[in-house]
């Protein structure tokens, strides 16, 4: 999928509720992977989807939610989850 096509995409969470529509996408250069979708809540921050919590893409974005992690990352502050929080930019930037 072309990182084009992840703009404005709805995401849910695997439970059915509605989170976002896809703002950003981060990027790992060194990996050369997407690292994680960011969408706004409501007009406030940028939260963000680790890529790795996203179970399906289509017509809409599928985010496993929880703070579970995957094989190989076991602490809290390693799995940011749905909703971290990243700062936003101003509009001038």
């Amino acid at each position: 999928m072309k990182v084009s096509e992840y703009y404005e995409l709805p995401i849910y969470s695997d439970k059915g509720n509605y989170i976002g529509e896809v703002e950003k996408v981060m990027l790992d250069p060194e990996k050369e992977k997407v690292a994680g979708l960011v969408f706004e809540k409501r007009g406030e921050k940028y939260k963000a989807v680790p890529y790795h919590s996203v179970t399906a893409v289509g017509d809409v974005v599928i985010a496993r939610s929880g703070r579970k992690s995957p094989p190989g990352r076991e602490t809290e502050e390693e799995e940011p989850g749905i909703g971290k929080t990243i700062e936003k930019e101003s509009e001038g930037e």
